[in-house]
């Protein structure tokens, strides 16, 4: 069964359960009924302090808008290129795999009424060719967060793996299979 399956009807049991009052939900029921009240998309993202374009729109709605910054990302990541070629200070000149700091801007939506502390993200660094190299599972707070909030959060991260033509994508699934459960810090704040 596909995920997006799966997270339709654990948004059903978040919805159904709390309002029939039938049963408590355990902690990690909670978790994951939690996640199914959150949206999160990628809206933009630096590499090494370069702008990068997203090769796709985060959210229909906003494909005006991330079209225009694709656009800057492009001619950030074009301007990028020609000083590595030309070898500026601060351009990386090397091939293969690198270390390389990444900022994202994430977009995080909350439709609930009582927030988790956080949920954790599935960042995801994609090759040129379209292939997963490597899954980061970022944790960001949500402590504070009002029914109805939209709110622009940064996160930072370490990529390893990193090459020229690599992307960064970031997946949201409001259901995490039992067996992944514990690469997500939610669940392992819920269980004690």
């Amino acid at each position: 069964m596909k995920r997006s399956t799966m997270a339709l009807g654990v948004s059903l049991l978040a919805l159904t359960l709390p309002a029939a009052g039938c049963m408590e939900m355990d902690p990690e029921e909670e978790a994951l009924a939690g996640r199914a009240l959150y949206s999160v998309s990628l809206l933009s993202y630096t590499v090494d302090g370069h702008a990068v374009a997203l090769q796709e729109s985060p959210d229909p709605a906003e494909a005006g808008a991330a079209a225009s910054s694709a656009m800057a990302g492009a001619e950030a990541a074009a301007m990028a290129s020609e000083a590595a070629a030309e070898g500026e200070e601060g351009m990386p000149t090397d091939e293969g795999p690198r270390n390389t700091g990444v900022l994202l801007d994430l977009l995080v939506r909350f439709r609930g009424e009582t927030p988790l502390p956080g949920i954790t993200v599935d960042v995801d660094l994609v090759d040129a060719g379209g292939t997963i190299k490597e899954t980061y599972h970022e944790w960001v707070e949500t402590r504070g967060f009002q029914s109805g909030d939209e709110r622009q959060v940064e996160l930072r991260l370490e990529a390893d793996e990193f090459e020229d033509g690599d992307q960064f994508s970031v997946e949201w699934e409001a259901f995490v299979p039992p067996e992944d459960r514990g690469e997500y810090r939610e669940f392992a704040e819920a269980g004690g």
